[in-house]
């Protein structure tokens, strides 16, 4: 193996964990944002409930 080609394969490499951290950030951005989403839908449901007389 040459170094360039040793170069290569480690730049493949960081770039497959690149592409890792990405998604799992992804996921985790979506997950909390489907759980705020949630809540403020359940927070403005039960809103009109607890004014009305």
């Amino acid at each position: 193996m040459t170094q360039e080609m040793i170069n290569n394969k480690k730049d493949e490499a960081d770039y497959t964990v690149l592409q890792l951290d990405f998604s799992t950030n992804c996921l985790k951005l979506y997950k909390y944002l489907s759980f705020f989403l949630n809540y403020l839908l359940t927070f403005n449901n039960a809103l009109p409930i607890r004014t009305s007389p």
